[in-house]
């Protein structure tokens, strides 16, 4: 059924509460399919609608990462950056999906993207040390994966030092799968970047996230 023979007879606040409704039971197609009515029925609706669109797209796109379907992955998140192609959480996600695909050039246009948001991030610095040392930069490569390590004590410091030891023997593909295993698999509360939503729309999410939280394994 078309958008507009579903929301026939539906005013845009109406749609766009059927629209929250889906979006806080985990309903993302749904939310998407209203949200979408909104903006084009008023893009004047777009600083309510857009974030919560994105998000859903955004929410989507992990959900089929994780179930290691990253092409129709990518099309739920190029949906989302359509919206705001700065998100870094959009962009990381984009990023990943081409890594799976063995998109590499795609895959590091997307990580600097994501660290043009988010600058001293250490998951995209990981991903960005990774993809240098892959391009065969190996000593730059070695050293944006050890800051990133020292953004984020929780990388796994005995398989840096593993990997470190391989690119010491020259062992650069050895070494590359090990500075790969650094990367985290799952990522918690994973949502679209807090300063795209409006202050009262944030509040509201917040809510969303504790009564269910997201999650979403990154590799």
């Amino acid at each position: 059924m078309s958008q507009l023979g579903k929301w026939f007879g539906f005013d845009i606040d109406e749609v766009f509460e059927e629209g929250l409704c889906a979006y806080e039971r985990g309903d993302y197609d749904g939310a998407i399919d209203a949200f979408e009515s909104c903006l084009a029925d008023n893009n004047d609706t777009s600083a309510r609608v857009c974030p919560y669109l994105a998000d859903s797209c955004l929410q989507l796109g992990l959900s089929r990462l994780a179930a290691e379907r990253p092409e129709t992955a990518l099309q739920y998140l190029e949906g989302g950056l359509r919206l705001y192609p700065s998100s870094y959480e959009l962009n990381l996600a984009t990023a990943l999906a081409f890594r799976e695909l063995g998109e590499l050039e795609l895959h590091h246009e997307h990580v600097w993207l994501a660290l043009q948001a988010k600058p001293d991030d250490p998951i995209a610095t990981l991903l960005d040390g990774v993809a240098t040392y892959r391009n065969g930069a190996f000593d730059l490569g070695v050293e944006r994966i050890r800051q990133a390590c020292a953004m984020n004590w929780d990388f796994s410091h005995s398989e840096f030092n593993a990997a470190c030891e391989a690119h010491c023997r020259h062992d650069y593909q050895a070494a590359a799968v090990l500075f790969e295993s650094l990367v985290p698999r799952e990522r918690t509360h994973v949502r679209l970047d807090a300063k795209f939503w409006p202050e009262s729309e944030l509040e509201t999410e917040n809510k969303v996230l504790t009564l269910r939280p997201p999650s979403a394994r990154l590799l």
